[in-house]
């Protein structure tokens, strides 16, 4: 199970920490969260990784699939920044 809170907010900028573990079992709740997110359009969005233990691959999938130019990550564990590498999206990753 995962969690996503917003952590920080201004005119430009939202920050979002997720936790917990997200799984195969919730990458449909996966998938709305990041749906939601994108929402936010005219803004940077950060998905802050660091309270994550645990993101299944279909996970990361679905995340990659969804990146767009205001989509950053931080924090992420070593799997995840080297598929963002190899995927091109280094970019992505604020460190």
């Amino acid at each position: 199970m995962f969690r996503i809170t917003k952590a920080f907010e201004n005119s430009n900028t939202f920050i979002y920490k997720i936790e917990g573990k997200v799984t195969d079992n919730s990458v449909t709740e996966w998938q709305e969260e990041l749906n939601n997110l994108k929402t936010a359009a005219g803004h940077h969005v950060i998905l802050d990784f660091s309270q994550v233990f645990f993101i299944s691959s279909k996970a990361l999938q679905i995340l990659m699939k969804n990146m767009t130019e205001e989509l950053f990550i931080l924090n992420c564990d070593i799997e995840m920044r080297n598929l963002l590498h190899a995927s091109g999206m280094a970019k992505r990753m604020l460190e």
